[in-house]
């Protein structure tokens, strides 16, 4: 919706104006992310260029913008339920690679993708859900709802995604569920 309204459907984020490579860079993120797209400029650009021209740009120059937009005021928001679920991806990721003794990023690790089959039985077992199984509709069976009754304590699932872990791994868990509130109760 925000790529309709902002034009921006090109764009790495509706929020800033930074590339893919920007946002994975540490210094953005050390940065905070910041909000730095505003509906002012996109019109701005969008009028300083003929719009046959426009899209002969390079994306990074018109950032991201593909359309005029289709408002005027800015769209600064973000869906806490897609922050659920990238977050709780990305934590799933990092109890999958832990639990396999695997510390280096590649999914595609046979010792990584084993220790997800084995969290993804024990979750389904004690937990009564499952995560991360591809859906006839193109997405996964981990829902918003399951995310957020994770982060909010409702189930046991630190508990059980992660006893198999080697206890000097654990520390690592603690500390960014101290330094990140949304990921207090996991």
């Amino acid at each position: 919706m925000a790529g309709l309204l902002d034009g921006a459907g090109g764009a790495s984020c509706h929020l800033c104006t930074a590339s893919d490579e920007e946002i994975k860079s540490i210094d953005w993120v050390r940065s905070g992310f910041p909000i730095n797209r505003l509906i002012s400029d996109a019109w701005q650009l969008f009028d300083d260029v003929n719009e046959d021209d426009f899209l002969k740009l390079p994306s990074k120059q018109r950032l991201g913008i593909t359309h005029k937009p289709t408002s005027d005021i800015n769209i600064i928001a973000a869906s806490p339920l897609h922050a659920y679920l990238c977050v709780f991806r990305w934590y799933m990721l990092l109890i999958y690679h832990l639990d396999a003794g695997h510390k280096v990023w590649s999914p595609s690790n046979h010792k990584v993708n084993a220790s997800m089959r084995r969290i993804r039985a024990i979750l389904l077992e004690k937990c009564s859900f499952s995560v991360d199984i591809p859906s006839s509709q193109g997405g996964t069976s981990t829902t918003g709802n399951i995310a957020r009754d994770c982060f909010l304590g409702k189930r046991d699932f630190l508990k059980w995604a992660t006893s198999s872990i080697n206890l000097s791994d654990k520390p690592l868990l603690e500390k960014i569920q101290t330094n990140h509130p949304w990921c207090y109760h996991l």
